[in-house]
């Protein structure tokens, strides 16, 4: 696996979002020393994995406590390196499925995403940015699924043309949509 940075430098935006984005944080990167480490209050990196079914018709969402909406799954880089790898790790905590594999190593979209400031574990988080790296995966729809009790209230697979009606937060619909188009 390529160095994450690497991977963002060489990363090829679709949309003008992205390539805005891919060059903040490029700029974030030669600021602060620390952005794999949510210990930076400002901005750090999260990934996230987007994960289809082997007929590319259904994707797999959380239905995520702290947001109340279904939605990716992915979690913090908390210093690893290999973002794939905290998106997978990330897919099997959240979903229960043990065998989900990357479609590509490649990332598939790449985004800065605001955090409005709130509680976690009776603590103040406050406003802040994820640096959101996405990769696209694979599972198998059949196999069974588990709740984490922590993090989510559900885990289901959902049907790729709903995600408008199903996506309960508006500003992450376009980066879905994004996302669908690529596959």
């Amino acid at each position: 696996m390529p160095d994450y940075l690497d991977s963002i430098k060489h990363f090829r935006p679709t949309t003008q979002q992205e390539k805005v984005d891919q060059h903040q944080i490029l700029i974030y990167e030669s600021l602060f020393s620390n952005l794999l480490e949510r210990q930076n209050t400002i901005a750090h990196y999260t990934s996230s994995l987007f994960i289809v079914n082997k007929e590319r018709t259904k994707v797999l969402f959380i239905y995520h406590k702290l947001y109340d909406a279904w939605c990716w799954v992915g979690g913090h880089a908390d210093g690893e390196k290999n973002l794939a790898k905290v998106a997978l790790k990330e897919a099997q905590e959240e979903t229960g499925l043990v065998d989900v594999s990357l479609i590509s190593k490649e990332i598939v979209s790449l985004d800065i995403l605001p955090v409005a400031g709130h509680f976690k574990k009776g603590k103040w988080v406050s406003a802040h940015q994820h640096l959101s790296v996405a990769f696209l995966g694979e599972a198998d729809d059949t196999l069974p699924l588990k709740v984490n009790q922590e993090e989510t209230k559900a885990v289901s697979w959902l049907p790729i043309e709903q995600l408008e009606v199903k996506s309960g937060e508006a500003h992450m619909l376009p980066i879905y949509q994004k996302i669908v188009a690529k596959i």
